[in-house]
């Protein structure tokens, strides 16, 4: 879990500063959904990602049915979708590229911890 935390606190960096590249775009391509959107899609990705790591913890602790497991993907894909139709119908609001660079945030968090901690492990070694 403490993990989880870390994720979520070093994703609310990333998705400051590009919340200020799209207040930026904003004034570029004048698409005035855009900083919405990015916040709607983070929310929703980190929604996904509290239910996904819930839902490991009950595999790893219990053996679960398939059902239920593809009830999870089933709720996981309809919040997905219920963000993108949101964009789509109301573009002006909510643009739907925001919400889907929002959605890639936690993504690319877990990503560039990745690299940061392999690059600290290398440089360990090497000294």
């Amino acid at each position: 879990m403490d993990n989880d935390f870390l994720i979520i606190k070093k994703s609310f960096t990333i998705f400051a500063i590009g919340f200020i590249i799209n207040l930026v775009a904003v004034f570029i391509t004048h698409l005035t959904g855009l900083p919405l959107g990015w916040c709607l899609g983070y929310v929703l990705s980190l929604l996904v990602f509290k239910i996904n790591t819930a839902f490991v913890d009950a595999i790893i602790s219990k053996h679960m049915k398939k059902g239920i497991i593809f009830a999870n993907y089933g709720c996981v894909l309809g919040i997905y979708t219920c963000g993108l139709i949101i964009g789509f119908v109301f573009p002006a609001i909510c643009h739907y590229a925001g919400i889907f660079l929002g959605y890639l945030i936690p993504k690319v968090t877990i990503y560039w911890m990745a690299i940061t901690e392999r690059r600290k492990t290398n440089e360990l070694d090497s000294e």
